[in-house]
């Protein structure tokens, strides 16, 4: 197999993201235009951004890199992740008549995380960049209270996720107990935040307890609703065309690779710099991949009305 300089990846990257933009922005709403089923431009317009997405997974791992280029591997992998959040959430704009009436809060999800990425990305092409005035101005009062870092955003990722999560969860799930158990959790894991943040002082660096917990909430709800899911027998769609199916694998993949690799990443860290990397990148990858997956979600999304709305 042929590899690629990181310097030639980082320009394919870069290709590869414009033509992602002009497709999605551009072409495949003409090529989806007034079509409820599967049509051929349709299926033409899916393929295509298959090919995009499947593309966007393997080039990290064709390229070559020094060990003092890994880093912006990584950071590379994660811009991507964060213009398909974009995507994401453009999808399930065009999509929010059928989402918001079968599962708003799976809607609201995609909205705050794009918000997130947003603000992410606003703290680090201007807040942390250290190359505008102003901000040179009120860095030095960011770091009076502990913020040097991305770490200080984690929270808010945090939080949004636990809220909103819990109530998608509450309401595709039944019997009544389990909604109210859903709930109380929505309120719980957000005060159990805000007590990180204000008491413990997670935010001044890498909070690996609120990592775990979100991992572990996710895991575990995701296994539940997959496994009631399963044992339905009112639903008569297929799994390749049943949103709820993408959406639960979409949120267990990445989970379920951070909640097992989190435990040896501080590690590696210290030890082995160049398997650190590696497993990063995974973890993007799996991020990315779970991304992927709720795109196809969003892409069947019509086909909700025809579905139970809990299980």
């Amino acid at each position: 197999m042929s590899y690629m300089s990181y310097k030639t990846f980082e320009q394919w990257y870069a290709l590869l993201g414009f033509l992602a933009i002009v497709f999605v922005g551009l072409i495949y709403p003409v090529l989806t235009l007034r079509s409820e089923g599967i049509s051929g431009r349709k299926r033409i317009g899916q393929l295509v951004l298959g090919l995009i997405v499947v593309l966007s997974l393997i080039a990290p791992y064709l390229a070559v890199v020094e060990e003092g280029e890994q880093a912006k591997l990584i950071d590379q992998s994660g811009l991507l992740t964060s213009f398909y959040t974009f995507v994401l959430f453009y999808l399930a704009y065009q999509q929010r008549t059928y989402l918001l009436a079968a599962t708003p809060y799976f809607f609201w999800f995609v909205y705050a995380s794009a918000v997130f990425v947003a603000i992410e990305l606003l703290a680090r092409f201007i807040l942390l960049s250290g190359q505008y005035q102003f901000v040179k101005v009120i860095f030095p009062y960011l770091s009076r209270i502990g913020i040097q870092d991305f770490n200080f955003l984690s929270p808010i990722d945090y939080v949004l996720k636990f809220a909103v999560l819990s109530l998608f969860f509450r309401d595709v799930l039944k019997p009544e107990s389990l909604k109210k158990t859903y709930q109380f959790l929505a309120y719980g894991l957000v005060l159990f935040e805000l007590i990180q943040v204000f008491v413990f002082k997670s935010y001044q660096g890498y909070d690996s307890l609120s990592s775990t917990v979100k991992n572990s909430f996710l895991v575990a709800s995701t296994t539940l609703f997959l496994y009631r899911f399963y044992q339905t027998t009112s639903v008569t769609i297929s799994l390749q065309r049943n949103s709820y199916f993408w959406i639960g694998m979409g949120l267990l993949m990445p989970a379920l690779a951070e909640f097992f690799l989190e435990f040896i990443f501080e590690k590696l860290y210290r030890t082995d710099t160049t398997e650190f990397y590696r497993l990063y990148l995974l973890r993007n990858t799996s991020q990315l991949g779970g991304i992927v997956l709720l795109l196809l979600a969003t892409t069947r999304a019509s086909l909700l009305r025809f579905l139970p709305n809990d299980y």
